[in-house]
């Protein structure tokens, strides 16, 4: 994570494109970080890992409708092609329990003060 937050701290000036696979977990925390890193309300942070989840109906439907999925794969697949505001909610509530909240856990990572300082910045800006 300090990684790919340094590079967008140290990006040169413009939007910085960062995604993953499905584009909603890693993504997601990412993402949930950088808007914690301005102070941005759990309920914000929250609603922008939620705006994943309709991109992912068609990828959900194809494959829950496949007929050879067990029921194990079948619950697996379900949960994993969701992108429910409670989710990002509850990883928000464990970090804060954890590391004193998004903050707390920058703080842990290699991440430089400057680069957090620098990323501010740039997402304020």
């Amino acid at each position: 994570m300090a990684a790919v937050l340094t590079t967008i701290a140290r990006a040169r000036p413009g939007g910085v494109l960062f995604y993953c696979h499905v584009g909603k977990d890693r993504t997601g925390l990412i993402a949930a970080l950088v808007l914690a890193a301005v102070d941005a309300p759990a309920e914000v942070i929250a609603e922008d890992y939620a705006l994943s989840y309709p991109r992912l109906q068609s990828m959900r439907e194809r494959g829950l409708s496949d007929p050879a999925l067990t029921p194990e794969q079948h619950a697996y697949f379900s949960m994993l092609s969701t992108a429910l505001p409670q989710t990002m909610l509850l990883t928000l509530d464990y970090l804060e329990q954890r590391y004193g909240g998004a903050a707390g856990y920058l703080h842990t990572t290699p991440l430089l003060a400057n680069d957090q300082r620098q990323l501010q910045d740039r997402i304020r800006n």
